[in-house]
């Protein structure tokens, strides 16, 4: 397995898409399992959630 970090940006593949997504923790789910993201605009423009509602998630948990 290739050697992973924390904030390096890698490309996947969903839902027959390219996207790119920063690696938060590269054991977050266990040992050589990555935990991911995509930041809010990711998150709009490949799942369809819209930007608002997840700003306003993301508001209702730093409160």
């Amino acid at each position: 397995m290739p050697e992973f970090r924390a904030g390096q940006i890698i490309p996947l593949r969903y839902k027959s898409r390219e996207i790119n997504a920063i690696i938060i923790d590269p054991n977050g789910l266990g040992p050589d399992k990555l935990s991911i993201g995509m930041g809010i605009h990711g998150m709009d423009r490949h799942i369809g959630i819209p930007r608002q509602t997840l700003s306003d998630r993301v508001s209702e948990i730093d409160a």
